[in-house]
Order: C-alpha cells, then structure tokens, then sequence
C-alpha cells in the first residue's frame, strides 16, 4: 500500500522597507537655537509572511558623509530602534508603518548652501528585521537648516566713548 502525505513548506522572507519619507517629505528641517527639534522619519515594511512576522525596525538619521555604521552623535548621527521608539501602525495583510521621531540638536551639522557640509544632505534609513534578520533598507534625504545665534550669560560693560575709538 501507498500512503500519501502532505508537505506544507514554509519560506520565510526577509522584510523590505520602502516609502520612507522624512518629515512628510519636507524640504529642509530648521532648527531652534538652545534646543531639540522633533525630526520625524517614517516607512513602510513589507513581510510576505505577515506583518506580524516583522520584529523590529531600526533607524537611523545621519550626514550623508559621516555614513550610517557610524557611531552616534548630536552633531551628526542619530538611531533609534525597536517599537517602543520606532511606533508600529497595528498594520493591515503584509504590511506596517513605522514612525521613528530623533530629537535632534539645535547644534547639528547643517548641510544647506553656504555650510561647512553643503555638498551632503542628511539621510533616514529604515531597516526592518524579522526571526529571519535584517531585511532591506529605504532611505529619504533632507537638508539641515542653518542657525546662527548664540547666548551669553553675563552682561557686557561697554562705554559708547570708548567704542571702536569713537568720540
């Protein structure tokens, strides 16, 4: 006799990001003198085998020179991981939108025309990850403001005789 038997495989698929988009797909961020601003970058991920299979997605927001492996720093690099700083959206069939906010510093390296950086931008990079690992990144870019200020905590004594030698 034969007996039959059935085999069910299950293939287990990398997530993918996409539709990244920093800030609503804003221009520029401008940032306050003396404190943070809420920088905003979102994606979409893709699992073929369900969004609930999607474990975690990790991003990071820095100047396009200083690279993504970098380690961070207010000036130029930012990284956030997991659902409880990159928020799941409950997702729907295979997919999911993550929002990840940086509170980034008044202080961070602008890259718009005239800066030091201009030829860079800054990017966001969305990577998902499910039991199986690391799946395939998506990236936006934008351009970091400059901000000229700056802050003192004691007067300055000055007399309108003596300044710059005038009478």
């Amino acid at each position: 006799t034969t007996q039959a038997s059935a085999y069910t495989i299950h293939i287990n698929s990398f997530p993918v990001a996409s539709n990244t988009s920093i800030d609503s797909g804003a221009a520029y961020v401008t940032l306050t003198a003396g404190t943070t601003k809420n920088v905003v970058c979102s994606g979409t991920v893709t699992d073929l085998n369900g969004y609930a299979d999607i474990t975690s997605v990790t991003a990071k927001l820095y100047r396009s020179e200083v690279g993504a492996g970098a380690g961070d720093d207010n000036a130029n690099h930012y990284t956030l991981t997991g659902d409880s700083q990159c928020v799941p959206s409950g997702g729907s069939g295979t997919t999911e939108t993550y929002t990840c906010t940086f509170p980034v510093q008044f202080y961070a390296d602008p890259t718009d025309s005239g800066a030091p950086s201009a030829a860079q931008n800054w990017v966001c990079q969305v990577t998902p990850s499910d039991n199986v690992g690391a799946g395939t990144a998506d990236t936006d870019t934008i351009e970091m403001n400059s901000i000229t200020a700056f802050d003192t905590t004691s007067s300055i004594t000055y007399s309108g005789d003596s300044l710059l030698g005038c009478s």
